[in-house]
């Protein structure tokens, strides 16, 4: 078998082996991105539902914690079926 051959042969083979390794990496790449959207959309729903427990705004419940906000006033973001009556 002429050298050239064997070359060529062996550069196919190279050449394989990284397309195969690229096309894993991708695939994992892949499914780590989609657990990594689901864990945040997991996060994103459970303090949106612990939100609506509290009875308030999900967009002012940060600001309920840290103090900012006082019981019975909300941000002008806040839709009006979602504050509460301050009497």
């Amino acid at each position: 078998m002429p050298f050239g051959s064997m070359l060529w042969d062996a550069l196919t083979a190279t050449g394989g082996a990284l397309a195969l390794t690229l096309i894993v990496a991708i695939a994992l790449g892949i499914g780590a991105l989609t657990l990594l959207f689901a864990g945040s959309a997991v996060v994103v729903l459970e303090r949106f539902a612990r939100a609506s427990r509290l009875g308030g705004c999900a967009a002012s419940s940060p600001l309920r914690r840290s103090g900012r906000w006082r019981w019975g006033t909300w941000p002008s973001s806040c839709p009006s079926w979602a504050t509460r009556s301050s009497s």
